[in-house]
């Protein structure tokens, strides 16, 4: 690492390492999944943290907003557009029978600059499963080309008019257009709405190594391709917002390109996905991660990056920090739950609950398994003490890690974070007492984890002669159960 820069002709600042060191110190505590960072094109440090994997693709989020404006930046070239068209003109079927003023004035670059003319997510409004179509019959609720406003359906319709207007959906115009050229041959794959539009603000599936690629290629400008106008007026301010809630996202936005602070942009996505590019220092540093249980968790990112890194990024280096580094670096595991043995309840105990808004009717804590069941079913989910347990993630195929560990007297607290397509999490304390237990979850509200938020108070199953019916009993059975 260190002697690729050097050939380079690069000095690095004596405290780089350090900075590094003590960035991934402040990650502690968040899930992340891995970092790049790299200067003058070359890569200065990388790490994975356990059990995740460098080759796996990673759902990226709204940094597939930033991928989308791409492509309508090609088609721009291509002579196929122009910011300035109406978006109506492009979708004439699409439209209800009477088009509403604001919906008829608003144009490509107000959709690119999140200045249109919904406040709110269009298609999370409706049951139509046709994404792009709610963009056009959800009633407008303002003057488009106004004021900011973030609204991941504008971005859903601007990929829906690439796949129109190329002919081939949104991962392959991109792969044969710019992907294939930057070197970002990793494996891609976007997901899509009912209708199979890809879903331009939040499904493009990409590798951490692709994902640096394409933010290199952004931060040099598109210098001597197609993008290189378009990209010049993209990753700069064309619209204010001062009213965002996070201190990062006060410094303005460009076309689906985030502005950021030392005359920066970012390529920004849901968790801590982030492509953080800074033309003055020509660096650019990506992560992936699973940030969302903590609502602070991207902006804990942006400050550990700049309060550690971004000071350090010239000067010399002794070697001896380097190596500390890469034997941190090559160490790195996401932190599992920490575990006190002897604050352990008894194990095996059977429990029900009357009914509740999480639907949780059962549950059964045994060393290092759950059982729980809910409207979903009765699940197992298999999790580590000190470490991670792989598996798939109740009622679901999708991958999960989990781990657990006694945090108070009878009090047990598991982790689940799922790392496939959906990236999200859930967060639990059981406590026990007596025969009774108190389930408190949190969680993201995903599509898979909506139903694992709440608090919900259940009672030990004494089994009478009926004990013969086991813990595979249904929920009806149950009841011949007496209470403890």
């Amino acid at each position: 690492m260190n002697h690729r820069l050097k050939k380079a002709g690069i000095m690095m600042a004596g405290t780089l390492a350090g900075g590094i060191s003590r960035m991934l110190d402040g990650l502690r505590g968040l899930c992340m999944h891995g970092f790049t960072l790299t200067r003058e094109g070359q890569t200065v440090a990388k790490g994975i943290w356990a059990p995740m994997r460098e080759e796996v693709p990673h759902r990226v989020f709204s940094v597939s907003k930033s991928m989308t404006s791409l492509a309508v930046g090609l088609l721009e070239a291509d002579g196929k557009l122009r910011l300035s068209d109406e978006i109506c003109g492009y979708f004439p079927d699409k439209l209800p029978e009477i088009v509403p003023g604001p919906l008829r004035r608003l144009t490509i670059r107000d959709m690119l600059r999140m200045a249109t003319c919904h406040s709110f997510i269009t298609y999370k409004q409706t049951d139509d499963g046709d994404w792009t179509r709610t963009f056009f019959t959800v009633p407008p609720t303002h003057e488009p080309g106004t004021v900011f406003s973030y609204d991941t359906s504008a971005s859903h319709t601007l990929a829906a008019l690439a796949e129109r207007l190329s002919g081939m959906p949104l991962t392959r115009f991109l792969q044969a257009r710019l992907f294939d050229a930057i070197g970002a041959a990793d494996e891609k794959r976007w997901l899509t709405d009912p209708a199979g539009v890809s879903q331009g603000g939040t499904g493009l599936v990409m590798t951490l190594s692709d994902l640096t690629k394409t933010a290199l290629f952004c931060m040099d400008g598109g210098r001597g391709t197609a993008l290189e106008g378009y990209l010049r007026e993209a990753v700069h301010k064309q619209i204010d917002t001062p009213l965002q809630a996070k201190d990062e996202e006060k410094f303005g936005y460009g076309y689906q390109f985030w502005r950021v602070r030392n005359n920066g942009f970012a390529m920004y996505g849901l968790g801590g996905q982030l492509a953080v590019c800074l033309p003055d220092k020509r660096t650019v540093f990506c992560t992936v991660a699973d940030t969302q249980l903590d609502p602070n968790g991207v902006q804990k990112i942006y400050d550990a990056f700049f309060g550690e890194v971004y000071p350090a990024l010239s000067g010399g280096a002794p070697q001896s920090e380097w190596d500390a580094l890469e034997e941190k670096l090559q160490t790195l595991k996401i932190a599992p739950v920490d575990n006190d043995g002897t604050l352990a309840a008894p194990l095996g105990r059977e429990y029900a609950f009357d009914k509740n808004p999480m639907e949780l009717r059962y549950l059964c804590l045994k060393d290092r398994e759950l059982t729980l069941e809910n409207a979903s079913g009765r699940h197992v989910l298999p999790f580590g003490v000190g470490e991670w347990a792989k598996s798939a993630f109740p009622g679901t195929r999708e991958p999960c890690i989990a781990s657990g560990g006694w945090a108070a007297p009878g009090v047990f607290r598991l982790q689940c974070h799922l790392i496939g397509d959906s990236p999200c999490g859930v967060d639990m304390l059981l406590s026990f007492s007596g025969d009774g237990v108190t389930v408190q979850m949190r969680s993201v509200r995903e599509i898979y984890t909506q139903n694992y938020s709440g608090m919900v108070s259940g009672k030990r199953i004494r089994k009478t002669r009926n004990s013969f019916l086991g813990v595979n009993a249904s929920p009806s059975r149950l009841r011949a159960f007496r209470w403890g």
